[in-house]
């Protein structure tokens, strides 16, 4: 239970969950930029052009949560549904760690490499596979929330049409 001994309500927890999913969509945001610039200079343009593509994946994505979490939904996104944005950033954060595990696991030459973030302290070399481990993490506790949303609501229509 939360602190004062009340449960936490199912927006608070969905929240904290845009929260931390727009946390780890800013570190890839910011992971990607790097491996950009190291591009640039490296004169790899594979590298530039994988990184690019991606790049406006989990901007996107966080820019849509912090808004939903922080109350400063623009005109459009009030029509969607409550959890449309979690569910959009759930989907892309499967698509981007699975993705970004070639690169996290250092698993071919061509991605072995150090960005400019990374490069900066020897301690960010492991922020590939703490990002990639966090857009995973987030991607299966959205699903396991949603799931429990669906529940929830529909033991709620069945109680009340009994």
């Amino acid at each position: 239970s939360a602190p004062g001994g009340r449960e936490p309500r199912a927006s608070e927890m969905e929240d904290a969950l845009r929260g931390f999913g727009a946390g780890a969509h800013l570190w890839a945001t910011a992971l990607l930029l790097s491996d950009v610039l190291y591009g640039l200079e490296a004169e790899r343009p594979d590298v530039v052009r994988r990184s690019a593509l991606h790049l406006a994946i989990p901007g996107c994505c966080a820019s849509l949560l912090l808004l939903r979490c922080c109350g400063m939904e623009a005109q459009p996104m009030r029509r969607w549904s409550p959890i449309a944005d979690l569910a959009l950033a759930m989907v892309c954060s499967y698509y981007l760690g699975w993705t970004f595990l070639l690169r996290a696991a250092w698993a071919d030459r061509r991605a072995a490499f150090l960005g400019p973030l990374e490069r900066a302290l020897p301690q960010l070399a492991f922020l590939w596979p703490a990002c990639c481990g966090a857009l995973l993490v987030f991607a299966w506790l959205t699903l396991g929330m949603l799931i429990w949303r669906y529940a929830r609501r529909r033991r709620t229509f069945a109680e009340k049409g009994e």
